[in-house]
């Protein structure tokens, strides 16, 4: 372990007297950080790497690059600014943590700060997770695809909050079919059957209401011919239930799958996926597909 110099030692100290006068300290840490960040594209050959398997390049920034961890501190500082200049809020990496005086204070600076992180897309409260209303209104006031770069912003767009759109994958897949290379830009009404069916799953998205690890889980999954869905689902007091949805395209090899292969690969998906809600819960496993049964 580095020494720290005696600046850094005197900024840590500072910190420390200063969360040590604090009556309320909490801190929040999220399972979703790795690689968020979009790479440049002019930047995206600097990321590139070989293996075996061939030569690939990162889209995504990966936290081993030399300049990683300073961006995703700097992106961190930049959401949380105002908070952090308040003196109520301080960052590191993907954790942040609130510190307040009292009671009152803390549920002030507690909102405060979930405001800006609502601003970069969700709505989160004691009803659970929502799409923000100003993501809402950009969707639903999305102008017809014209080209390529349109249609990519659009999808973009509505993929970033996939969680709440089930099955996805087929709900989008005309939409995906302008995107192959020499199939040309030509809008028919497929295509406009699945713009309007994304928006309006966008529009009316549920609430993923917050789940409670004491409770089982439910866990559908289903397969086609181009995608693989997991959807889980926990029931509530009050009948409610918590939805989660999760879909990705079959790649490569994977079109090749058979029916009982690929249904078993959503399967493994779903459990990868929703690791993070369902280690050392009760899950339900619901599927449609009889002969993965007794596989299982």
């Amino acid at each position: 372990m580095r020494r720290y110099s005696p600046l850094e030692t005197r900024i840590l100290i500072d910190h420390v007297k200063e969360l040590y006068k604090s009556g309320y300290a909490r801190p929040s840490k999220s399972p979703y950080s790795a690689n968020p960040l979009i790479v440049p594209k002019a930047d995206v050959e600097a990321s590139a790497f070989s293996t075996p398997a061939g030569h690939h390049e990162f889209l995504v920034m990966p936290q081993e690059m030399s300049k990683s961890p300073a961006t995703f501190q700097r992106t961190m500082d930049n959401t949380l600014r105002t908070a952090i200049e308040g003196g109520f809020c301080a960052a590191f990496a993907d954790d942040f943590l609130i510190f307040s005086k009292n009671k009152d204070d803390y549920l002030v600076h507690l909102k405060n700060v979930s405001e800006l992180l609502e601003k970069k897309g969700y709505n989160i409260s004691d009803n659970g997770q929502e799409i923000s209303s100003d993501k809402m209104d950009a969707v639903k006031n999305y102008p017809h695809p014209t080209n390529e770069t349109t249609l990519r912003k659009f999808i973009g767009i509505v993929s970033f909050f996939r969680s709440f759109i089930d099955n996805f994958i087929d709900n989008s897949a005309s939409l995906y079919e302008l995107l192959k290379k020499g199939n040309g830009f030509i809008w028919t009404s497929a295509q406009e059957k699945c713009f309007k069916k994304l928006k309006h799953y966008m529009v009316n998205a549920p609430v993923l209401l917050h789940s409670d690890t004491s409770k089982p889980y439910i866990k559908y999954t289903d397969a086609s011919k181009i995608g693989i869905t997991a959807a889980l689902f926990q029931k509530h007091s009050d009948e409610s239930v918590t939805p989660v949805a999760y879909s990705r395209i079959l790649i490569a090899a994977e079109f090749n799958y058979s029916t009982t292969d690929k249904e078993a690969l959503v399967v493994v998906y779903g459990f990868t996926k929703f690791h993070h809600f369902v280690y050392g819960s009760v899950t339900e496993l619901h599927t449609n597909h009889q002969d993965l049964v007794s596989v299982l």
